[in-house]
Formats: C-alpha cells, sequence, structure tokens
C-alpha cells in the first residue's frame, strides 16, 4: 500500500526527506535515479515516486494512491485498520527523523516481521499491525529512552475510536506490548510475543545479531538458526521465515 507519493517536476523542485534518501542525480542526465529494491531506475519529470509502508520506494507514471481502494487491499485487515492517512498521521506527527535507526521505514520492516510471525504463530493480526507503526513514534531520542513504550500506549489510547478500534481484549494486548517491548521480556501472551520478535528481529539495522535467548517465538528463532548471511545489515530481508 502507497503511503506517500511525490510528483518530480525537475530538479528545481523541493524534494521531500524520503525521495532525497530514496534517489540521486547523476552528471549531464536528465533523470532522477530511484533506489528501488530492484536497483536504480531512471524517473523522467513528470513521474511519481512512491514510497510503501514496507519503505520500499518506486517509480510510477501516475500517482496511484487514488486508484485503490483499502478496504479490497489483498492485505485485508492491515488496510482497515492501518490506511494510509493513519500511516501518514503517524509519520507526520513523529518528531525525530526518519532517517534514524528508529523512524518509519524501521516500523515498515517491523510491520513486515511481525506479518510472518503471526502467520505463523496465529496471533492477531490487527494488535501487531497496530504495533508495527505505533511502538517508536514517541521516542525522544535515538538512544535510550525507557519511557518511550510506556508513552506510545498511552498515545494509542489517545486515538483509539479516532484512527482505529479494538476490543477491550486486543486493547490490552497492544498496550502491554507497546509499554514493554524495549524491557527485553519474553513470557506473554502469544499476540504480545510476535511484536516484540518483530521488532527484535530488525536489530541488524544497528549491527546487532537478535539473541535467540531473548526471541518469544519459535518462528522467529527459527529466523536466526537459519539466516546464514555474515552482514547483519541485510537483516531481516534475507531472514527466512520457513
Amino acid at each position: 500500500m502507497i503511503v506517500k507519493s511525490w510528483k518530480f517536476t525537475g530538479f528545481k523542485a523541493t524534494f521531500p526527506d524520503w525521495v532525497q534518501e530514496n534517489s540521486s542525480k547523476r552528471k549531464g542526465s536528465k533523470f532522477l535515479w530511484v533506489h528501488t529494491q530492484t536497483g536504480e531506475v531512471p524517473a523522467e519529470e513528470g513521474m511519481y515516486i512512491a514510497i510503501n509502508l514496507r519503505g520500499h520506494v518506486d517509480k510510477r507514471n501516475r500517482n496511484r494512491n487514488s486508484l485503490r481502494n483499502p478496504s479490497r487491499s489483498r492485505t485485508g485487515v492491515y488496510a482497515r485498520m492501518v490506511n494510509k492517512q493513519f500511516a501518514k498521521h503517524c509519520y507526520d506527527q513523529y518528531q525525530m527523523n526518519h532517517k534514524g535507526y528508529h523512524g518509519f521505514q524501521h516500523w515498515a520492516r517491523v510491520f513486515q516481521n511481525g506479518r510472518h510471525i503471526a502467520q505463523a504463530e496465529n496471533a492477531n493480526t490487527k494488535v501487531v499491525d497496530l504495533f508495527a507503526l505505533l511502538h517508536d513514534t514517541q521516542r525522544r531520542n535515538e538512544n535510550r529512552d525507557p519511557q518511550h513504550g510506556y508513552r506510545a500506549a498511552k498515545y494509542a489510547h489517545s486515538i483509539k475510536g479516532k484512527w482505529f478500534d479494538l476490543s477491550n481484549k486486543e486493547m490490552r494486548l497492544l498496550d502491554e506490548a507497546l509499554t514493554y517491548h524495549s524491557d527485553g521480556y519474553t513470557d506473554a501472551d502469544i499476540t504480545v510475543q510476535t511484536c516484540w520478535d518483530a521488532d527484535r528481529l530488525d536489530l541488524g539495522r544497528v549491527g546487532i545479531q537478535p539473541s535467540v535467548k531473548k526471541l518469544c517465538t519459535q518462528t522467529a528463532k527459527n529466523a536466526i538458526n537459519n539466516y546464514c548471511s555474515t552482514d547483519p545489515r541485510l537483516w531481516p530481508a534475507s531472514t527466512s521465515y520457513n
């Protein structure tokens, strides 16, 4: 699902931060070179650059934000619980730089991890999806911020009913997952465990290999046990969830 898109109208235009981060100019070239999953691709004036919830960037001939009805998305519950407007709201209220360790692209990878684990462990995907989007939104720095999980839970309660709706039981699970996600706990409901593992599997972004002992679910542990690359910066994209 596309969260943001931007029309390339030439190099004199003001580039959004996320476009600057995922594109480059080449001397003598009229194209903007977009860094996609499959490599660099040229975008000419009039084309749209788009980013989805997973943090993947691509070029498009036209703005496709209006072409997809979120309720018909193949991601099902995700489309109803975390639509592009909600994602943009969280993106815009984030107080730090999204280029940092805890910004939007991290949220997107946690979302991807959570979906893999939730499917295997039969966890509640509504809670897992919301956790991925919300868990680091209230951080105030990139280092030690022991209260950011508590603030994220408080924030979740403040927007419940406006941006999403959960049963009381589901809200208790989300509250627990958000509040304690950076405290190293492993004993919890399977849905909460899925949330915590989805976040911990992305430790590779800071060069730390996730410890099997600190993971909760067998699916996440298998992902680490099956991992064979020596470059932790590749986690979790090269991780096997089978």
